[in-house]
């Protein structure tokens, strides 16, 4: 189980440095990820993430930058965007 934890923790830190970490996974092994980047996020790991899943990466980052053709338009907590309806909507169409 170990060296499980350790393989996924080593694909999911490989794979957070690409846009759309978990894009075309199965849903089983894209859980699976978002989990282990849970554990680490926990432990004390600083991790970049780069996806368009918004609930997945607001349970998971502290800290969110909304990019629009090259430039920050939007940066704050999970907590800011979560009630930010209308930077939700703008950017991020949900």
């Amino acid at each position: 189980m170990k060296m499980r934890l350790i393989a996924l923790a080593g694909a999911a830190l490989l794979a957070s440095f690409t846009a759309q970490a978990t894009e075309g996974l199965a849903p089983l092994v894209r859980a699976e990820i978002w989990r282990v980047l849970e554990t680490l996020k926990r432990d004390g790991l600083a991790i970049l993430l780069i996806d368009k899943n918004v609930a997945a990466l607001l349970r998971v980052a502290d800290r969110h930058v909304i990019i629009e053709r090259g430039r920050a338009v939007w940066t704050g907590t999970s907590a800011e965007l979560s009630t930010d309806d209308a930077a939700r909507e703008r950017f991020l169409g949900v």
